[in-house]
């Protein structure tokens, strides 16, 4: 007998700058590399290899020059493509897992 499962091999982690609790409780949101590590801790427990391709940043709350700066900023730092999907479009984290991944 066969055995199928889902694994994911990676993800994309979504951030408001503006939003130091979450909604509706006290909790504070960690960091984003909080949030990175902790995905990947858990989703090695089904995928060795899982890792983070991308961050999506809402920037709804921020000038856009105040957005594009932040972007570039979290981008430098995580090493990773950022941007703000509904502002600025999917691109950067689009080409990196096509390229990542050999879907082009």
């Amino acid at each position: 007998m066969r055995r199928f499962h889902a694994a994911d091999h990676a993800f994309v982690v979504c951030h408001e700058p503006t939003r130091s609790t979450m909604r509706g409780v006290s909790t504070p949101i960690p960091s984003i590399q909080e949030i990175i590590d902790l995905n990947v801790q858990f989703g090695r427990l089904t995928n060795p290899d899982i890792h983070c391709v991308g961050l999506a940043i809402n920037t709804m709350m921020l000038s856009e020059n105040h957005a594009k700066n932040l972007i570039e900023e979290l981008s430098e730092e995580h090493k990773l493509p950022a941007t703000d999907p509904v502002r600025f479009g999917t691109d950067p984290i689009i080409d990196h897992i096509c390229a990542e991944f050999k879907l082009v």
